[in-house]
């Protein structure tokens, strides 16, 4: 089975989470408002763009620079720690959604398939010679 991706607004409310020591009354009265996330700090927020901006700002602040928020390690687990929830967002995108191509539906009739196997070619006439 696959864990489903947390939203932007939910990744940076479980980093707040664990930035204040996983107690909820903690983040609700968080008085770091220079931090980034400090706007989304409750996981509610609708515009999952907005929060994936402040996401990357926070990286940047976090790692230093490009270079390092590109080869950041904390998208893996560390001893005991989890990986960092805000990690598929430190780059200010929405990670990109996979779409599965539909396969073209298969003709019918013998002529079809017949005609797709290699040295068995159905004469054009259909009859027989």
């Amino acid at each position: 089975m696959s864990k489903a991706r947390l939203s932007a607004a939910r990744s940076a409310r479980k980093f707040c989470l664990w930035c204040q020591g996983d107690g909820r009354s903690g983040v609700e009265s968080c008085q770091v408002q220079e931090c980034p996330l400090h706007p989304f700090r409750m996981g509610t927020e609708q515009d999952q763009r907005a929060v994936a901006r402040a996401i990357r700002v926070f990286c940047l602040q976090c790692a230093g620079d490009e270079d390092a928020v590109r080869e950041c390690p904390a998208g893996k687990p560390y001893g005991i720690h989890d990986p960092c929830p805000l990690y598929g967002y430190r780059f200010g995108r929405l990670p990109r959604k996979v779409k599965k191509k539909k396969k073209a539906p298969e003709k019918s009739g013998a002529r079809s398939v017949m005609g797709r196997l290699p040295g068995m070619e159905i004469p054009k006439d259909g009859g027989e010679s």
